[in-house]
């Protein structure tokens, strides 16, 4: 089953995100196997980062709530989650 996992940057977040970098992806690095689509949402003018979509194929929701509920990396957001089967 597929699901969309979107982190949306809580706001200022700004240079912390560089300081988190390594931490998320060592840990999304994990789900490589399972990652159909990943990549950052950028503000309109695409000069800033304000999250990420990750499309993953899990055989449940658990799953996503699993890769969601990360590490630092993934805490610095607000996190949305939604599945489609």
């Amino acid at each position: 089953m597929l699901f969309h996992v979107h982190g949306q940057d809580r706001p200022g977040i700004g240079n912390e995100l560089l300081d988190l970098a390594e931490e998320h992806w060592s840990y999304m690095d994990r789900f490589a196997g399972r990652l159909v689509l990943r990549g950052p949402t950028l503000t309109e003018d695409g000069e800033e980062h304000t999250g990420s979509v990750h499309i993953v194929d899990l055989p449940d929701r658990a799953g996503a709530d699993r890769i969601a509920g990360g590490p630092a990396a993934l805490t610095a957001r607000r996190r949305r989650r939604g599945g489609r089967g």
